[in-house]
């Protein structure tokens, strides 16, 4: 297949067609069964092996289950081309969330485990595909070559953003490499949505995985000045509010407009965190959290993520 073929086949959004294997269907983790499906067919009909697969942000494992199937059921060669990262530390909200259904850890979880044991359990039947990166992500500059398909679930700060950026998605080859940013469309981390429209020249939007997986292909090598631009110490105030307005209208049009109700009203409670708490505009955030109110006031997702926003910059 050329390379021509493997563009042409993602604008179909094969993975929504497909049926999973039953242990990557009923694999313990968080990402959604979309998302499987995407990661899975990635990894089964489109990774030619020019480059690696990078799991940014692995956990539980379920997406390190899902590319690694897809290799596996391909018959692809046992080696470990793809790089799993995450530091494994459970957190106060992953605990309350995720510690139910009863059996998931098989022992009593607290704030602060260590969770690579459900990891390595999870990713048994295709470990031989995977070489685990534990520990601290910004202490570990990559070196291990071009990157084909690049699945990031940690950018959960500024400064992890920033070390995506000039780490993995530098690395990221031209024309057939993925991007799938799974914390984009999350209301918190709006750097991740800045990031892109300031490269959009160089990505194609190929879809909208729910739950909030934006899909990407890099059209071309991206100029070193311009992934310096993106690093956060450069990105003005104005320039924050021009670049997320501009995905928040880029994402109303994802799929034709289907994707309304709370995937888009967590886009736009993401706009009231761009003013109140990087820009540093209070007035505009409640202005913006009082129409997002409005308008998805049927919305219950909305309404509590709303909610948690006012709750963290007060009313005034």
């Amino acid at each position: 297949m050329t390379n021509a073929d493997k563009i042409e086949s993602l604008h179909r959004l094969p993975w929504y067609s497909v049926d999973l294997p039953v242990k990557v269907k009923d694999g313990k983790g968080m990402i959604h069964a979309d998302e499987r499906r995407m990661l899975y067919t990635l990894a089964r009909d489109y990774y030619s092996g020019a480059g690696r697969i990078v799991d940014g942000g692995a956990f539980f494992g379920t997406s390190s289950l899902s590319l690694g199937f897809g290799l596996k059921d391909r018959d692809y060669r046992k080696e470990p081309v793809i790089d799993a990262f995450d530091c494994f530390i459970i957190d106060e909200y992953s605990v309350k969330h995720y510690s139910k259904p009863a059996g998931w850890f098989r022992k009593k979880i607290k704030a602060g485990d260590n969770m690579r044991f459900i990891y390595e359990r999870n990713i048994a039947p295709v470990a031989e595909y995977i070489t685990i990166h534990e520990g601290d992500l910004l202490k570990a500059p990559w070196k291990s070559g071009p990157i084909e398909i690049l699945f990031s679930d940690i950018s959960k700060s500024w400064q992890l953003n920033d070390h995506i950026i000039k780490n993995w998605i530098a690395a990221l080859i031209p024309e057939t490499g993925i991007l799938i940013q799974q914390d984009q469309v999350q209301e918190y981390h709006v750097w991740v949505a800045i990031t892109m429209e300031i490269l959009s020249d160089y990505f194609e939007v190929i879809d909208y995985t729910p739950y909030s997986s934006m899909v990407y292909r890099l059209k071309s090598e991206i100029p070193a000045q311009l992934l310096e631009k993106c690093m956060s110490a450069n990105v003005t105030k104005d320039e924050m509010e021009h670049y997320y307005l501009r995905f928040l209208e880029r994402f109303r049009r994802v799929g034709m407009g289907r994707y309304t109700g709370w995937h888009l009203g967590m886009v736009e409670a993401g706009l009231a965190v761009t003013y109140g708490l990087h820009i540093g505009d209070l007035d505009k955030a409640r202005h913006t959290l009082r129409q997002c109110e409005e308008k998805f006031r049927h919305i219950p997702d909305t309404m509590c993520r709303c909610a948690a926003i006012w709750d963290t910059i007060g009313r005034g």
